[in-house]
């Protein structure tokens, strides 16, 4: 597809989160616009907008932005570097039978979601019994301890 345009409010702080958590490097930068990616490839456009308001809850607008890692190694270094540099921010992940995917939100409130692509001849699209033969995502199971009940609980159920 391409590079992603983000019209931000912090230019500098934005950089430091794609740069340092997110494992982007820093490929250019020219005033208002700063073109993040790996190698010589982007795929994360700043767009300075110091205009820009806070988004009204509920309202419309991106859903997230997905940027592909190459391995899943790099996959796993990024969501560790994401995790414990920007703590709350982890909103999900699935295991969509094509791919491995988390979900975080940027400083500004922008969704991403951090994947790898699993090798297409691993990829379980076939018909077996009981299915129609397309790929289902599976959501990962985060339990966490309720320590006041003593259980294991899905996070969203009671």
């Amino acid at each position: 597809m391409g590079a992603v345009t983000l019209r931000v409010g912090n230019l500098d702080r934005m950089i430091a989160y794609y740069r340092d958590a997110v494992t982007l490097s820093l490929l250019s930068q020219d005033g208002p616009i700063a073109v993040m990616g790996r190698g010589t490839t982007p795929i994360v456009i700043l767009q300075h907008a110091p205009e820009l308001a806070a988004p009204e809850p509920r309202s419309s607008g991106l859903f997230h932005i997905a940027i592909l890692f190459e391995t899943q190694a790099q996959l796993a270094a990024a969501v560790y570097s994401v995790a414990t540099k920007h703590p709350g921010t982890f909103t999900g992940s699935a295991d969509h039978l094509v791919s491995q995917a988390f979900y975080f939100t940027d400083p500004e409130g922008n969704g991403i979601e951090l994947y790898w692509d699993r090798d297409r001849t691993e990829w379980s699209l076939g018909p077996r019994p009981g299915r129609d033969g397309h790929a289902r995502p599976r959501p990962q199971r985060l339990h966490r301890r309720a320590p006041h009940r003593g259980r294991s609980v899905r996070p969203g159920c009671r």
